[in-house]
Formats: C-alpha cells, sequence, structure tokens
C-alpha cells in the first residue's frame, strides 16, 4: 500500500517510514500540513500518517483537507493520528476524520498495528 507520512519531525517521520518500507508498503514523506496535502491530492496513498502538532498548520486542519481532496477524487484513505500531546489531542483528531491514533515516540508495532486496524474496520463499513 501506498502510505503518506506527514510530519514536522524528521526522526519519526523516517522511523515510521522505515517501518512501513520494511513491511513492504510504499512511504511518501511530507515535512508540513501544507506538503502533507498536495502530496496526497498528487499520489492518491491509501492511508496517511499525521503528525498533530506542527508549527503554522497543525494536523488537525491537514486531516480535514485531505478528507475533503479524498471526497473530491472519490479516493477512500485510512487516517492514523501520530500524537505526542494529551488525550483531548487525539479525541480532536478523531473529531476532524482520524480513523486511529499512534501515541509518541511511535514503535515498529503500533504503527503496524494502526495501519492493519483501521484497514480492517474501514473495509467492514
Amino acid at each position: 500500500m501506498k502510505v503518506l507520512i506527514v510530519d514536522d519531525d524528521i526522526a519519526e517521520r523516517n522511523a515510521v517510514a522505515c517501518t512501513l518500507r520494511n513491511a513492504g508498503h510504499d512511504a511518501i514523506l511530507a515535512s508540513s500540513a501544507p506538503e502533507g496535502v498536495e502530496k496526497f491530492e498528487r499520489e492518491k496513498p491509501g492511508a496517511v500518517f499525521v503528525n498533530l502538532l506542527m508549527p503554522y498548520v497543525g494536523g488537525a486542519a491537514a486531516i480535514v483537507d485531505i478528507r475533503k481532496a479524498a471526497r473530491r477524487q472519490d479516493h477512500g484513505v485510512y487516517i492514523v493520528v501520530l500524537n505526542g500531546g494529551d488525550i483531548e489531542d487525539a479525541r480532536d483528531a478523531l473529531a476532524a476524520g482520524a480513523d486511529a491514533f499512534v501515541q509518541k515516540p511511535v514503535t515498529k508495532s503500533s504503527v503496524l498495528d494502526a495501519l492493519q486496524s483501521v484497514s480492517a474496520s474501514t473495509q467492514n463499513r
């Protein structure tokens, strides 16, 4: 699966990308919300991992914009939030349209479990 990772933290972005690539996925990287939305529209990934706490335009706004772009393109997408903040941040992300969240710092199993979980749950809708 093609997966977009949107995170301003290069170490976290690369850790998620490495995990996904080792599991056979194609990872696309973006360091900001606007770049992530642009890459989503161009690359049409099946899943997006997005950090909530980014400068200028945060992850919740990116989630809303990605959902709008997905509707315009009639393209389904799973959105997983990378959350370094508190539980309220995670609730806001789910309200904005995320399917799941992973608490930072990420682990290999948390990334793969989240991707598997949202893939399974959204296929059963």
